[in-house]
């Protein structure tokens, strides 16, 4: 019987129910010979839905398409230039139409013949041969469809895909994210054998006390209907003679630790055969993210003797439980170290391909990160797949956020069910899979409470939670709050540190939590993190927080219009079709993040690390040394350092360590740590002071290095080692390379050489800094101004006096620095330059004089000319500031002024150096240990350096930072530094 007779009763009920047939899946073999990649060359031609002839023709094999552009699938079509891409919603009334004409190989000819799409953003139709096979209106999700009744038996077939955006559940498939359009997973052509595995489960229990595991499992076996029996009116079913089902299990070693054949009853061809099977594994290897071994579980049907289907699943043993508020793995409780992921990257926006999975995971691994959030929307299969191999907890979320009308709307009903079966039927079988997450910061309505309860019937081995719950749901639609007694973790977005603190003691809230979004790293603003995970890392019942977001959302686009630069004014990106020039490649290419919308990353689009990265690593880190500083007598034995195992499976003793001694910059020894320490336990290291009772003058510390057990460096601590009998005071100068300070003319004074040469100007007035985007948001909200300026350099002398003193000249100067584009932006400084034994002392009180304005950063610049970088002794070497300081140590830096993470303020900095004349250096020196010193490229080849007084945090989007300085409650602040000429050795 031919694919068309046998396939007019399957027509005829697919075009009346207008779905996919078996949506869930048949688990297939990529790399076998009964499946064809249909992945490449489609034609593709992307339309106005008004040109309603051209649809309705499209998907005709006569149709002519020569004219048509060609576009790789997986891809999307912005990316291509075929749409202008758009942010938040797509343009509804586009369509875009894929044509593709394929060739059935000759043994498939008696065989059925599927169709998969791993995923097609928005919605689709689809056509063979001209005749309508089904619709699908997910997105993120695959779907496979029986095209065996629409195929030819000889000669080519064409597939053709109309892909549209007009439906309601787009809305669940759009989120704060690009609407990115077309084909952009993988597509598949494959073909079962006439009884197959349908749908299958494996459970996974562990006994860690006795080290084994059991495996549980569960087959759905589904055979195709052979023929139709018009005699009594049904289809006949060919039952196999005997089927069964053998199973083997390899070890990570490749060793069998399980094999055995159990006979599958099929009693009547009206019943489909459904099998459960179980096993022990003794021995066993758990599987968690720090040690993520995998078992190779093959299930294999049999007919009689002939292999008729296999299927290859990884599995790890692995058990999540709650217990007492505590979330547990393997009974063990952990700390959920996550980042919220979009699947997005510059070069082709949605349609990632292994090589980007790959550059991902291993920056977040070695940034110390464990979870991530799939943020929201499940990902490819095989960025799963990639997750159970390299160990991971992941968060997999149903895409049902945003649309909240919808949610609330009874007839959606069934779509959101269908997309919780979707995502779980999908991905139930990854270890690396521990929690559902049930859409994302939606109201909670019925609907998802539904969703909720049907998610925990389909699958009770994992907890389910609301991702911010009812967050802003107020604004958007009205919704009831609070969380149904089912629902397994409280997952709360942006706590300030009061809210995490009263959850914390609140014993009425009995846990766990997870914080799915804690801090908004937008731009650079990401403040005050650490005091949030030192909170979270101590309670146990909070059990994770997840950072958003991983990377900015950036996309390659032309420029063919005006660009908007956000990081000037974040509120001038409106419409989404505008361009951001967030980073420019060239004069005609940009990655555009949408500006505020979308730079949320703690990488850059490209996945360079940002200073948000370098924080998270501090902070998440498995092994900490809380000591800063260590003080000793030379009397003394020994000094006791304490090492914090933040790991929640591995003993210290498997990771490496070692320790240098660096005195003046150079390291005078070191060697490596022995190490063991359990889990959760601290360990204390003790090293002998006579090692350092000759290094009583200059700067001296220890430097501690921590590589994990796959020899990726994961920690550095610096401790500072104070001597109570050392000697102090800045490096002596000769007497052939002294400051002299005279009067300037664009500037109050000139710093110059023995010889007349320039080495600094100024001083000139710091008020600011160039704010953060989540600075722009969140002081406006605020209403609070930010500064249209960030330097004085006007200054108007308001008195001044001069006193010669044998060696020592003392200048005396009261000055008003203004600006000369806001002349209410003024500040009245007192300054004294002392002039002594070649070097020049300065002391000033700086008071503003402006109204409601905040002061970003304040303080006292000087201007280095002809210099092309700094060299500092504090801590570095990352621009830090109050509250996101953990990812810098101290030691001795140096950065050239063209370095990516030159510009920005430092903290605790001791001594900075620029070189300014052959083998000469201008030195600042802040009289206070802790002071903060910033520096800038300036203009033709200068370097501004700024002596810190009040310097703000960065925040995040939406909470203000900690420490803020406003104008009108800033009255006086005073600061000292001193400026010597050395020589480039060594003054440290």
């Amino acid at each position: 019987m031919t694919h068309k007779a046998r396939g007019i009763c399957f027509l005829l009920v697919v075009i009346i129910l207008g779905m996919p047939f078996r949506g869930e899946g048949i688990p297939f073999n990529q790399t076998s010979d009964k499946t064809i990649s249909l992945n490449g060359k489609w034609k593709l031609k992307v339309i106005n839905n008004t040109e309603e002839v051209l649809i309705s023709q499209f998907y005709e094999p006569a149709f002519n398409d020569s004219s048509w552009q060609s576009i790789n699938v997986p891809s999307n079509w912005e990316m291509h230039g075929f749409e202008k891409a758009q942010y938040y919603f797509p343009k509804t009334d586009i369509v875009g139409l894929y044509r593709k004409k394929i060739t059935v190989p000759a043994d498939w000819t008696k065989r059925h013949v599927y169709i998969h799409f791993e995923g097609v953003s928005f919605g689709h139709v689809l056509y063979v041969n001209g005749k309508l096979v089904g619709q699908c209106n997910q997105a993120f999700l695959p779907v496979q469809y029986d095209i065996t009744p629409f195929l030819q038996d000889d000669g080519e077939n064409l597939i053709a895909v109309k892909v549209f955006k007009d439906h309601r559940e787009s809305r669940f498939d759009c989120n704060d994210a690009w609407a990115l359009s077309g084909i952009f997973r993988d597509v598949y052509l494959f073909s079962p054998s006439h009884c197959h595995i349908d749908q299958y489960k494996i459970d996974t229990r562990i006994n860690s006390t006795e080290q084994c595991a059991i495996v549980n499992g569960e087959v759905d076996i589904r055979c195709f209907r052979d023929s139709w029996d018009w005699m009594y009116g049904k289809w006949k079913v060919k039952m196999e003679d005997t089927l069964s089902l053998e199973i083997a299990m390899r070890n990570p070693a490749g060793e069998m630790v399980y094999h055995n054949i159990e006979e599958i009853e099929w009693a009547n061809a009206l019943m489909l055969p459904h099998h459960h099977f179980s096993f022990t594994v003794k021995n066993a290897l758990f599987w968690n993210a720090e040690q993520p071994n995998l078992y190779q579980l093959t299930l294999s049907l049999l007919s009689g003797e002939e292999k008729i289907h296999t299927i290859h699943q990884r599995v790890g043993l692995r058990e999540i439980t709650i217990a007492d508020g505590v979330l547990k793995v393997n009974g063990q409780q952990v700390k959920l170290k996550g980042v919220c992921r979009h699947e997005i990257h510059p070069d082709v926006g949605r349609a990632l391909r292994e090589e980007h999975w790959l550059e991902d995971l291993a920056l977040m691994k070695a940034a110390n990160i464990n979870t991530i959030r799939c943020s929201h929307y499940p990902p490819h299969p095989r960025f799963l797949e990639l997750c159970d191999e390299w160990g991971f907890y992941v968060l997999d979320e149903v895409p049902i956020g945003f649309g909240d009308e919808n949610l609330a709307s009874p007839d959606m009903l069934g779509p959101v069910l269908s997309r919780t079966n979707g995502t779980i039927a999908r991905d139930c079988n990854h270890p690396s899979v521990i929690i559902w997450d049930i859409g994302n910061e939606n109201v909670l309505t019925r609907n998802l409470e539904q969703a909720a309860q049907y998610a925990k019937q389909l699958d009770a081995s994992r907890p389910i939670l609301y991702p911010g719950g009812n967050f802003n749901g107020y604004l958007r639609y009205a919704g009831t709050t609070g969380h149904s007694h089912f629902v397994d973790i409280m997952a709360t977005h942006y706590p300030p540190n009061d809210a995490l603190e009263e959850q914390r003691d609140d014993e009425t809230l009995p846990g766990p939590f997870i914080f799915t979004e804690i801090n908004h790293a937008l731009h650079d603003g990401f403040g005050d993190f650490q005091t949030k995970w030192e909170i979270t890392q101590n309670t146990d019942k909070f059990a994770g927080a997840i950072i958003w977001l991983w990377a900015d959302q950036g996309i390659k686009r032309k420029v063919d219009a005006e660009v908007i630069d956000s990081y000037k004014d974040v509120f001038a990106l409106k419409e989404n079709d505008q361009l951001s020039g967030d980073f420019w490649l060239n004069d005609s290419t940009i990655i555009d993040c949408h500006g505020v919308f979308g730079m949320d990353g703690i990488v850059y689009p490209d996945r360079t690390p940002q200073t948000d990265y370098f924080e998270t690593r501090k902070i998440f880190s498995p092994v900490v040394i809380n000591n800063d500083e260590v003080s000793f007598h030379r009397d003394q034995d020994s000094i006791r350092i304490t090492v914090e195992n933040r790991y929640d499976f591995t003993n210290l003793s498997r990771i490496s360590g070692s320790w240098e001694l660096i005195h003046k910059g150079k390291t005078v020894r070191q060697e490596d740590l022995i190490l063991s320490c359990l889990p959760h336990r601290k360990q204390s290291i003790s090293l002998p002071v006579s090692m350092l009772k000759k290094y009583l003058e200059g700067d001296l510390y220890l430097h501690f290095s921590f590589k994990d057990y796959n020899d990726v460096a994961i920690y550095e601590k610096s401790v500072f080692l104070h001597r109570k009998d050392a000697v102090s005071g800045v490096a002596p100068v000769e007497k052939n390379r002294q400051l002299v300070l005279k009067t300037g003319e664009e500037a109050l004074f000139h710093v110059v050489d023995n010889k007349g040469n320039l080495l600094a100007q100024g001083p000139f007035i710091r008020v600011g800094r160039q704010p953060s985007m989540a600075e722009q948001v969140t002081y406006k909200k605020k209403k609070v101004e930010l500064p249209p300026v960030s330097i004085l350099k006007d200054a108007s002398i308001l008195n001044q006096t001069k006193q010669e003193r044998g060696d020592t000249t003392i200048l005396k100067v009261s000055a008003r620095f203004a600006s000369s584009r806001d002349t209410s932006i003024t500040v009245l400084a007192h300054l004294t330059l002392k002039q002594f034994n070649g070097n020049i002392d300065t002391e000033f009180t700086l008071e503003p004089c402006m109204h409601n304005k905040v002061l970003l950063e304040f303080g006292l610049i000087w201007e280095v000319p002809n210099a092309d970088r700094v060299k500092w002794l504090g801590h570095g070497p990352y621009p830090a500031y109050p509250y996101k300081q953990a990812l810098n140590e101290h030691g001795i830096y140096e950065l050239s002024s063209n370095d990516f993470f030159f510009n920005g303020n430092r903290m605790v900095v001791q001594k900075v150096m620029c070189p300014v004349a052959g083998k000469k250096s201008l030195v600042l020196c802040p009289q206070k240990k802790s002071d903060m010193v910033s520096w800038e490229k300036g203009k033709d080849g200068s370097i501004l350096l700024t002596h810190n007084l009040l310097v703000g945090g960065k925040g995040t989007k939406f909470i203000l930072p900690r420490e803020n300085h406003l104008s009108d409650d800033v009255q006086k602040v005073s600061g000292q530094h001193r400026m010597v000429l050395l020589k480039n050795d060594n003054p440290w």
